[in-house]
């Protein structure tokens, strides 16, 4: 591939179709990719320096601190895959910044992030439908996890092959982590699945001590059921105008192309939700003299018309009649004793 080529790669649209993606991942495994030309490309593309000047300035405020604006994720995405490129260079590794590339980007702000962690799953089977695009990229507003060597989770990839999904993480150190895919068809239930391993497990930051540990597969699968949900908001980010403006202006002066400038980053927002009453499964309605609150959970949604369940976050709401005082949580009081 010549520069111009690489270019235009980190230019292209994400796919939004699995078989255009599957068929554009084909060609470019047949082409020798050159990682040295690649990490250039990245490494001297307007974007990357957009980012680059945040992060110092950041760093000026506190150097400990990371909170990452979501205009800022694609250039994160660059810098990663730059970091990946220069530690690891290999073909892989090539392939995978392509598939980066080419993903939707997606936002996880802090507290999408903790919902997501204490959510569980119950059994069900996947569908090839699970992911909202054939591949998604995640970025977090803050370090979402770290390994029991204290390295930073990055970012996740998501994406479907024909047989199931593929969950992939980038490290700080530029490494790449691949985890066990969740296959389509077979029954997924984290009872069944054997202990997490040191590499196939999170800690949440500042859990690690008290062996609170994630496994990656029922956190990923848990932020798809808040993404699937009809509860949430996905407010779409373009870069802010003068970002934009900037970046076209150097972007033209070097003759490159600028679609890139309208990629859409989807925040993931959890909407607020009530519901006033119950009714029993015959339709009559239970009066009740109280209201309460009912927990976040997921919930094996069936869809008749596509003959399938789809899991779907259900956000904590408040149940009973409006007029009702509001009975304390049983379960917070155990807690709280």
């Amino acid at each position: 591939m010549s520069a111009d080529s690489y270019d235009q790669l980190i230019d292209r649209p994400p796919f939004v179709s699995r078989d255009s993606l599957l068929t554009f991942i084909e060609k470019i495994n047949e082409d020798n990719l050159n990682c040295l030309s690649l990490r250039e490309a990245l490494l001297h593309h307007p974007l990357m320096t957009e980012y680059l000047d945040f992060i110092v300035s950041q760093m000026e405020i506190d150097p400990k601190l990371r909170a990452l604006p979501p205009q800022y994720v694609m250039g994160e995405r660059m810098a990663s895959l730059v970091l990946a490129l220069v530690n690891f260079p290999s073909m892989e590794t090539a392939r995978a910044a392509v598939m980066s590339l080419l993903s939707v980007p997606f936002f996880i702000n802090n507290e999408t992030h903790q919902v997501a962690l204490n959510l569980k799953i119950p059994p069900f089977i996947p569908d090839p439908l699970i992911l909202p695009f054939p591949s998604i990229w995640i970025a977090f507003e803050q370090d979402a996890f770290h390994l029991s060597d204290n390295r930073s989770v990055v970012n996740l990839v998501v994406y479907e092959i024909s047989t199931g999904i593929i969950l992939g993480a980038l490290l700080d150190t530029g490494e790449r982590v691949k985890f066990p895919a969740i296959l389509f068809g077979e029954e997924w239930t984290p009872d069944s699945r054997s202990p997490p391993s040191s590499d196939t497990r999170f800690a949440a930051p500042r859990s690690a001590s008290d062996g609170t540990w994630t496994d990656v597969a029922q956190y990923v699968l848990a932020l798809l059921s808040i993404i699937n949900s009809p509860h949430i908001d996905t407010p779409q980010h373009t870069l802010p105008r003068p970002m934009r403006r900037r970046i076209g202006k150097a972007l033209k002066r070097e003759s490159k192309p600028s679609k890139i400038l309208e990629t859409q980053i989807h925040e993931v927002v959890i909407r607020r939700s009530s519901q006033a009453d119950r009714t029993e499964p015959s339709g009559e309605k239970i009066e009740r003299d109280f209201r309460w609150m009912v927990r976040g959970h997921v919930r094996n949604q069936w869809y008749p018309s596509k003959k399938y369940h789809k899991q779907i976050f259900v956000p904590a709401f408040v149940k009973g009649p409006a007029d009702k005082p509001l009975r304390p949580s049983l379960y917070r009081k155990a807690k709280e004793s």
